[in-house]
Formats: C-alpha cells, sequence, structure tokens
C-alpha cells in the first residue's frame, strides 16, 4: 500500500495519496497498537503525503503523542498491591487521627483505578468527589480514617513529599493525568508522594469540621511538605483560582516559602501550547484575581480573604501566583520546542509556530532581546526557503520591527519598515491591516527623527483606515490612537496627547478589562501626559493605580512595572518630607528590581539610575 501511494504521488493524484496514506495510518493502528513505536515510521512515511500546514501539523502532533505515551510508558513501574489495613481505634475520630502526612506514590493512581475501582472504564467522565463518595469512602467506611493511615503499612505509602492543589470538581482521570505528566516533565522519581486529600484526609464528617481544622492541616501539611502543585484547569481560566479554599492553600505556599509549581492534564497542555500567544495570555491574566475567588460556605471566603488581607495581600498573592505561571509557561514551550524539533526537524511547520509564541513570550514578559534573536532567525527562514514576499515572512518581519522600536534601536528598525510598508501595499494593498502596522512602526522612527509633520499623516492615515474596517470599538483603533498620542508626547503637546490616551484608555478598558497588560500601558502613558500637562493630582493617582495593578499581573521586575514605578516617583511632592523619603526608598526599589531583572550593563537600567542619582543628588544639595 506505500507503494501505491508513492506511485500515486508521482502521477501527480495528490488526493488518492493522502486518502491511501492514512490508510497506512490506520492499519498501523490496529496491527500495532496507537502505543507502538513502529507507528513513527508510518508518520514519517505518510508526511510528504500531506500538502497543507494544517495536515502536516496534525501528523505532526500525533508523532509527539505517540513519543510522549511511550516515554512515560517506559518509566512505568510494576504497580504494587496495597498492605493489609492497619489495626484501628474503635473510639470516634479526633484530629490527630483525620491528618497526617502521609501521601500516595505515582503507582498507587494505577493500583487504585485497576483494582479498586475496577478499571479504567468505571471511573472515567467521574469527578473527585464522585470516585470519593463511590469508591473512596465504602472502603473506608469502618475505620472512619484516611485511606493513607488505614494501608500505611503499604509500600505505595509513605511521607508526602509534594502537596495536591485542585479543585474536586475536576474529572478524577485529569487530576491523575495531571500529576503524572508534572512527574515526567520534571524528571520526578517514583518515590515521589503525593499528599493528595481524597486520600491524605479522613473523608467521613468533614462537614462537621470546624474552619480552623481545614485551615490548620493545609498550612502544617504544606509547611512540612515545602511544595505545593496546583491542577490548573482550564489553563485561560482556572477553576482552582477562583475557589477560596485553592487560594488559601496558595497563600499557605507563601507564607511558608514553599516552592510552587503548575501542573495540567497532558490533553489541556497541548491545547495550552497550540493557543498560547500573547494576546490569549494576557486575556488570561486579566481575567484572574484571587479577591474574586468564592467558597460554598460564604463565611469560610470571608475568613480566609480576612487572613490574606492582613498578611501578605491579595497584590502579592496574585504576583507570586503570575511569575510561577509564566515561568511554567517558557519551560512547557522551551521543552515543546525541543521535543519538535528532535523529533520533527527545526523546519517543521509545528517546531516553526512553537518558536514563534515562544519570541512573543519572551517579548510579553519583559525579555525583548530574546524575542527579537527567535524572530530574526524565523524572518531568516522564511525569506530563504518560502520567500520574501509570503505571508510568513511579512509578519516576522514586522515582528522584528516592533522588537526593534521596543528596544529603541529606532535606525536598524527604519529600513525594513519602508520596506515592508512597500511590500505590503503591492500584496495587500494600502488598507490592508500589515500596511498599516507597518506605517504605524515607520511613524514611530520618524518621530525619533524628530520628522513629526510625516510622522502625524501617517497616523492619522493609519486611523482612518482602522476606523473605517473595524469602527470605534476595536483594538486596532485603540492602538492607532494610542500611537497618535505618542507622537503628541513626543512633540511636547501633552494636552491632545492627554486627549487621545483618554481615548484609547477608555476603549481598551472595556475591550480588553482594567487589569489586562495593554490597558496598563496606556494607563501610565495617559498618566505621564496629565503630569505635564500639569494636572498632578490626577497623574499621581493614576498612576498608584497603575503601579498596584501592574505588580499583582507583571510583577515587580517588569520592565511596564518599572517604568510606572519611575512615573509615580515623579508625581509625588518634592516639598513635602514624608512624600521625599518615600520616593526615595521608591526610586532605589525600582533601580535594584531593574539590576535584578536585567543586569549592570543593560540599558534597561539607565532611566531608574538617572532618576535615582538626581533624587540623591538633590537630598545632598537640601541637606547643606
Amino acid at each position: 500500500m506505500q507503494k501505491l501511494v508513492v506511485n500515486l504521488l508521482n502521477a501527480g493524484q495528490t488526493q488518492d495519496a493522502v486518502m491511501y496514506g492514512e490508510m497506512v495510518y490506520c492499519k498501523s493502528v490496529e496491527w500495532f497498537g496507537e502505543n507502538d513505536l513502529r507507528l513513527v515510521q508510518a508518520f514519517k512515511k505518510l508526511e510528504w503525503n500531506f500538502t497543507t500546514a494544517a495536515q502536516l501539523d496534525k501528523v505532526s502532533l500525533i508523532l509527539l503523542n505517540v513519543m510522549e505515551r511511550k516515554l512515560i510508558q517506559s518509566k512505568a513501574h510494576d504497580v504494587r498491591p496495597l498492605a493489609a489495613p492497619i489495626e484501628h481505634k474503635s473510639e470516634p475520630e479526633s484530629a490527630d487521627t483525620a491528618f497526617s502526612l502521609l501521601g500516595v506514590k505515582l503507582e498507587f493512581f494505577d493500583y487504585f483505578i485497576d483494582k479498586v475501582c475496577g478499571g479504567v472504564e468505571n471511573v472515567q467522565g467521574l469527578s473527585t468527589t464522585e470516585v470519593n463518595i463511590k469508591y473512596l469512602q465504602p472502603l473506608t467506611s469502618e475505620s472512619k480514617i484516611s485511606l493513607c493511615r488505614l494501608y500505611e503499612k503499604s509500600p505505595l505509602i509513605d511521607k508526602a513529599t509534594v502537596f495536591v492543589s485542585h479543585a474536586w470538581k475536576f474529572d478524577f482521570l485529569d487530576v491523575v493525568d495531571a500529576l503524572k505528566t508534572h512527574a515526567q516533565n520534571n524528571s520526578l522519581g517514583p518515590d515521589t508522594t503525593f499528599w493528595f486529600d481524597l486520600f491524605s484526609n479522613s473523608q467521613h464528617d468533614t462537614a462537621t469540621k470546624p474552619f480552623s481544622f481545614w485551615t490548620g492541616t493545609f498550612m502544617t501539611a504544606i509547611k512540612a511538605i515545602g511544595s505545593v502543585v496546583m491542577i490548573m484547569l482550564p489553563w485561560e481560566d482556572p477553576i482552582p483560582l477562583q475557589r477560596a479554599w485553592c487560594i488559601y492553600e496558595l497563600y499557605a505556599c507563601m507564607e511558608t516559602r514553599s516552592e510552587f509549581n503548575v501542573a495540567m492534564p497532558r490533553a489541556e497542555r497541548k491545547r495550552f501550547l497550540s493557543q498560547v500567544n500573547v494576546k490569549s495570555f494576557n486575556k488570561m491574566l486579566a481575567s484572574v484575581k484571587s479577591e474574586n475567588s468564592t467558597s460554598f460556605l460564604p463565611d469560610d471566603k470571608e475568613k480566609i480573604h480576612t487572613a490574606i488581607r492582613d498578611s501578605i495581600g491579595f497584590t502579592n498573592l496574585d504576583s507570586a501566583m503570575f511569575k510561577v505561571l509564566k515561568e511554567w509557561m517558557l519551560k512547557a514551550l522551551k521543552m515543546e520546542l525541543q521535543l519538535a524539533e528532535s523529533v520533527l526537524g527545526k523546519t517543521n511547520p509545528l517546531s516553526l509556530t512553537l518558536k514563534a509564541g515562544l519570541a512573543g513570550v519572551y517579548g510579553d514578559l519583559g525579555n525583548e532581546e530574546a524575542s527579537l534573536l527567535l524572530y530574526q532567525e524565523l524572518w531568516d527562514y522564511y525569506k530563504t526557503n518560502v520567500g520574501v514576499d509570503s505571508g510568513f515572512a511579512l509578519i516576522h518581519c514586522g515582528n522584528v520591527i516592533s522588537s526593534l522600536i521596543t528596544l529603541k534601536r529606532f535606525s536598524e528598525a527604519k529600513a525594513p519598515a519602508l520596506d515592508l510598508i512597500e511590500r505590503s501595499r503591492q500584496i495587500f494593498g494600502n488598507e490592508h491591516q500589515s500596511t498599516c502596522s507597518a506605517k504605524e512602526s515607520l511613524a514611530v522612527v520618524l518621530e525619533n527623527e524628530a520628522k513629526f509633520a510625516e510622522a502625524l499623516a501617517l497616523h492619522n492615515d493609519t486611523l482612518q483606515v482602522y476606523l473605517g474596517l473595524y469602527g470605534d470599538e476595536s483594538e486596532h483603533t485603540a492602538r492607532a490612537k494610542l500611537s497618535l498620542a505618542s507622537c503628541y508626547y513626543t512633540m511636547k503637546d501633552f494636552q491632545k496627547a492627554s486627549d487621545a490616551y483618554q481615548a484609547a484608555f477608555d476603549t481598551r478598558k472595556r475591550l480588553l478589562g482594567e487589569d489586562h497588560p495593554s490597558t496598563l500601558g496606556t494607563m501610565t502613558s495617559l498618566g505621564s501626559a496629565l503630569y505635564l500637562a500639569g494636572r498632578v493630582e490626577e497623574s499621581r493617582s493614576l498612576q498608584k493605580e497603575c503601579l498596584d495593578k501592574c505588580r499583582r499581573v507583571l510583577g515587580d521586575s517588569h520592565p511596564s512595572t518599572i517604568n510606572v514605578a519611575n512615573n509615580y516617583a515623579a508625581t509625588m511632592d518634592a516639598q513635602d518630607s514624608s512624600s521625599k523619603n518615600d520616593r526615595l526608598e521608591l526610586l532605589q526599589l525600582v533601580y535594584s528590581q531593574a539590576i535584578e531583572s536585567h543586569g549592570t550593563s543593560s540599558l534597561q537600567i539607565a532611566t531608574p539610575l538617572m532618576n535615582l542619582a538626581i533624587e540623591i543628588s538633590n537630598t545632598d544639595i537640601q541637606k547643606r
């Protein structure tokens, strides 16, 4: 049949070749099973049968899934049975018997599903709550103690090394898969033991236990274990971050300075990797707010929220959580890119797509140098191998230009911007998004050269095109207003800049939300324009609010947060002694964070260093 596929391809009968190629794959699954590595050969033979990137990506993803499943299976161990139940007391349960630091090893999950539940088919689609009621509670009904206590002599039970934070409404098999995937991706050994409340806590008479019991249980467990993994589902709006008790576990992790990680089932991780980009991740950051978390008992929520407010605060809690999410996202993208390049090759469409995603995330996290490097590699590849006028070549040319402008390397951005405008005009026309984006970039370069009339003409032209294409309620239109405002700001026409920034800010608040990184960027620009327009009180209030939001969403060391902190410091009253001390402390903090984030040789520390030096100099003069 493979020879038939080759003959059909040689004869130019591509559709028939693809049809029979898929039959080769289906037969391979039938004969070998979907986890057999011999399928790799079938996939390799299929790759050249597919004529579109979408078809090739489909085959590539199947191949990666097979490789991952085989890798997991190669690390599997023989499942050992549980030991006989220990002797348990007949007197009523006490707090001491209800809680322990015992957990279950990875192997336990397979044993529990196969031997206790009777196989995967019996738990398919069941939530953790349903598994508890149907299988766990009957198993421990006589002793009324936790399963870990009941079988603590078993080799599958041991002192926990990882605390699991999850939502009970999750599909139980998804939680298990997430923990296995987490262990595999982090090279955790078979003795890794999970404190999973389903098994580590008694599941009897839970409603009678007071609030203090549960807070004490989780805080004690997390402090003793020192490591927390939170199951994130769905990735774009994680349910645990809406649950007050999961937020309390995150709070306990921060309070005890424990390690914090996130985990996803393989299917959700694949979905995340296929969808993640700057736009989708920023949308997630804007929607997640731990202060909005709820619980089944309203009183529990109030007590948890009060405990957090009175200690580290929601801003610090969210900031720490977002930091881990970003680090995990980078790690996941890097791992997937490395796997794709090693199995499929660096020029495979999936590898190139993952590289583009990683470049965008680097830029969003403030590492514009790393972003530029990857975008340059992509642009060079598409120019050389697909054509300088190909869609992807034009897209990544635009990305390179944007990165150069962000890094203030305006002279390097000018030539490619001019070239991109002409190519986009010839291919798409003057009123196409690609052409408009290139004109916006050139306008910024012209502003830097003080060619304001030319820059304004380009900005106004782009704004009118976007208004015609998308209307006023559009992110494209908001971005064009922002670019126009920036030009007015550079021209020192701060009143016009304030008006244009305000229009862009209002639109972005409606479209993206108040906490979206793009909205926050517009917010601080508006604050700066208001300050220079003489509206100091409005500016100070806006910059303070923006700084709090940036610290929560982006983190203290993000370039945008550092920029906002500098802007806020500028609005503080220089004549007020207490305000002046606060400003000096803030500028010192900003400088240290810039050093920590970018190093001593980066241009990113120039502004914080200059502002701090001026403040120290002014302080010394006043003392003399």
